[in-house]
């Protein structure tokens, strides 16, 4: 018999799938100067940026899932990535060589991107237009709750145990959700079977491409990312080596996580009141503006702002890229009924792929935070110039 679990348990079990993502990052930047320490890493080195960047080249892999979640269905590929997500992370917690680590993190990210994909689909087979922007929300607002908790956590395990235990737990998560998905039924509808054959998957994704809106929200989302990638990779070092207050890292991300948090459910609220795009065009014009304003003070502080002055500045900006990235999501999605695996993995794809342009931000982050004003400044103005424009209506019509 066919099992079909309620919207609040689907909401908590997809959240937590999706945090599976943040985990892998958040709970073990804590031990990021332990991990530059055992690898013989300089104190400054922008190496450990890669444990974070190689992971996000991993999820590019996006785009290989979509289809195979079209044709397999959505649940053989979400228990394939649990199973993989849970082995890479052992690898890497285990890992001879600091460029073995970096080898198990891509498949760590592969395995991710495989839970991305399978997670958004079995959205948006369920929930359509601003119903899914609403659940999508709602699902990062709780999704955000790893981010407040990670990093704490992540460093009381550190102080009672090593890197290596810290890097392998998010494993033990994986497998708590493995078993809580057999709960799930199937959720492709069966007229979405996609042939495994290139040309077909071409057309798939020519289709979803060819979508203006899709493809603009997309283009938006890459450069969203980019920036907040950048911020991934690089809190940690800016504020234990630029700002000389190492203890302070887990308690400032979980306090930005907690405020991205609550802006999550705000938004669902006004996603149901006056509509996904209205509220992303809101959410986008509050993260260019206070993005604008950072950039100036960096530069009138000549690039190193007071702590809390930056501190506060990009929890505000932080918050509202994740918005206004959550929003874009569901709106590239909306036009995708037909293809929502192939369109999740294409869309996710092209916003992961953002995280290679925030590496190069990554390598300019020396002694300032410039670079990081001047890409967050960037990436704001790109994504309200991508945000497409009313459809004019004609008189005749």
């Amino acid at each position: 018999m066919e099992r079909r679990i309620g919207t609040r348990e689907l909401v908590l079990m997809m959240s937590m799938v999706m945090a599976l993502s943040a985990m892998a990052i958040d709970f073990m930047a804590p031990a990021f100067g332990d991990i530059r320490a055992h690898f013989g890493l300089g104190s400054g080195s922008t190496a450990a940026a890669l444990i974070v960047t190689v992971f996000f080249v991993g999820e590019i892999s996006q785009f290989v899932f979509g289809p195979v979640s079209d044709r397999f269905g959505r649940l053989p590929l979400l228990r394939a990535g649990f199973a993989l997500y849970a082995a890479s992370a052992v690898a890497s917690a285990f890992a001879p060589t600091f460029g073995f680590m970096l080898g198990a993190r891509f498949l760590w990210g592969f395995a991710a991107a495989a839970l991305q994909v399978s997670s958004r689909a079995i959205i948006r087979d369920r929930f359509e237009g601003d119903e899914m922007a609403r659940v999508m929300s709602l699902a990062m607002s709780i999704f955000l709750i790893v981010p407040i908790m990670a990093p704490l956590a992540g460093a009381a395990l550190l102080a009672i145990s090593s890197w290596q235990i810290v890097f392998a737990f998010p494993s033990v998560l994986a497998v708590v959700l493995f078993v809580w998905s057999l709960r799930l039924a199937e959720s492709r509808p069966e007229s979405n079977i996609v042939q495994l054959r290139l040309g077909a998957i071409g057309r798939a994704f020519g289709y979803v491409l060819s979508n203006r809106a899709t493809a603009r929200y997309a283009a938006g989302s890459f450069f969203l990312f980019a920036a907040f990638s950048s911020f991934l990779s690089s809190f940690e070092r800016v504020i234990g080596e630029m700002y000389s207050r190492p203890s302070l890292f887990p308690f400032a991300f979980a306090g930005m996580s907690a405020l991205a948090s609550v802006l999550m459910v705000v938004n669902a609220r006004l996603v149901t009141r006056f509509g996904t795009k209205p509220t992303a065009v809101g959410s986008t014009a509050v993260y260019l503006v206070g993005s604008l304003i950072y950039l100036a003070v960096s530069v009138g502080t000549g690039g190193l702002p007071p702590l809390y002055v930056s501190l506060g500045f990009l929890a505000v900006i932080l918050a509202f890229n994740s918005v206004s990235g959550v929003n874009f999501g569901s709106l590239a999605l909306q036009p995708m009924g037909e293809q929502a695996g192939v369109a999740s993995s294409a869309y996710g794809s092209i916003q992961i792929a953002g995280a290679v342009l925030g590496s190069v931000v990554d390598r300019q982050l020396v002694d300032n935070v410039t670079p990081w004003a001047t890409a967050l400044a960037f990436s704001a103005i790109l994504a309200v110039v991508l945000i497409p424009a009313p459809r004019r209506v004609s008189a005749d019509s």
